[in-house]
Formats: structure tokens, sequence, C-alpha cells
């Protein structure tokens, strides 16, 4: 796989003298977000009311907001080619800061591939390129990668209600349009809308999903 690009499926992670013990300080506690409370217009009892405790985002882990499309030419709202500097402030907004973040040329083997830099926010990896290999190079949106665990979690969603928990078997049957091969160390269906399901864990199941950039001197 390809040096710079490798991230997205690995998530890499970035590792006296004698004195008195310091006085420890306390550390300030948040107050527990206090669930809403919402009343159904109808109850199952007449005359009695039960009120449904819906949890907030914060009890759940979930972002709140509406769904983040992941499609084959696109984040969200922003097609491949969209700023750096857009996409990550709208992703930031949404999930907070990255997890992790590193810069490199795309891919090593290539000796034209262009300098990249990958954005991870949990199982979603984003990749910005330059148009050339300089670093300080404005970049732009080139693709994603998402890895499974166990399957695509929230805000995320595939693009044309594309299930990626369905075996490779049956999405042929669904989108017989789609491409599936054999790459030897894994079976990729290319869905009709671009997206990649790859399935690295041999068990007729995407495992990672991907849209974007390829450089075929590293595929």
């Amino acid at each position: 796989m390809k040096r710079g690009f490798a991230a997205l499926t690995a998530l890499l992670l970035l590792a006296g003298c004698a004195q008195e013990p310091p006085i420890p300080i306390p550390t300030p506690t948040t107050p527990s977000p206090t669930p809403r409370v919402v009343f159904p217009t109808t109850t199952p009892t007449a005359g009695v009311e039960t009120p449904v405790v819906v949890p907030t985002p914060e009890e759940t882990g979930l972002p709140d907001g509406p769904d983040i499309v992941l499609g084959g030419d696109r984040i969200g709202d922003f097609k491949f080619g969209a700023s750096e500097a857009e996409v990550t402030a709208f992703l930031d907004s949404r999930l907070g800061e990255p997890d992790d973040q590193f810069s490199d040329i795309f891919c090593s083997f290539s000796k034209n591939s262009p300098w990249a830099n990958t954005v991870t926010y949990g199982g979603l990896s984003v990749i910005f390129l330059a148009a050339d290999q300089s670093e300080t190079s404005p970049r732009t949106l080139k693709g994603w990668g998402y890895q499974m665990n166990p399957t695509l979690s929230r805000p995320f969603v595939l693009a044309d209600g594309l299930d990626p928990t369905l075996s490779f078997k049956k999405l042929k049957q669904k989108y017989p349009k789609g491409k599936l091969e054999d790459m030897g160390y894994s079976q990729v269906f290319t869905a009709p809308n671009k997206i990649l399901l790859i399935d690295s864990a041999d068990d007729g199941k995407a495992s990672y999903l991907s849209a974007g950039y390829s450089d075929p001197e590293c595929d």
C-alpha cells in the first residue's frame, strides 16, 4: 500500500531530583448533561403520560447534527477538489479535533507522487494532496478511507443508501453494475457510485471503505 496513504488503514499513533511530592490539585469535575425528556403525543395508558428519555450526544458519544454522507466523489457537501481549510473546518466543527495527522509524499515508490496530508477522525481518514511535491503548496480534498469497526458508525452514512454490511455476493446482486474483483490479498467491490468496499478480513464482507485518489504505481 502507499506510504503516505497506508495510515488510512493502519491509523498510526505518534510516544529527577529527589523532591517532596507536589500537593495534588483537585481536578474540577463537569456535571453530567441532563437528559432531555420528551413527552409523546400518544400514550399506551389513557390519561397517563409516560416520559421518554432521549440520551444527549454527550451520553451516547455521537456527534450532534445531521449525518455526514461519504460519497464516491465527496465528503458531505465538499466535493473532491475542495480546499483543505474548508473541509477540516467542517469536520472539526462536527467531530472535534483530529485524532492524528501526518504529512509525506503520497507514494514513495512513485517519483511523481504529490505531497499529501492525512487527517484522521476515529475510523475516518481524509487525504489532501498538493499539485506538486512541496509541503508548502496548497492542498485539496482527494479521497477518504474508513476502517469498519465493526461497521460504519454515526454520523457517517454512505451515499445512495449503500449498505456496507451486506456480503459481496448480496452487493453484486443488488448492484449488478458494480464491479467485484479478486486482488489476491483481498476482494474489492466497486459500487456504481465509485465507493470501494474492501474485504481485507477474507470473510466476504467489507472491512474497509474508500473513495478517491489512487496512484497506480502503489496499488
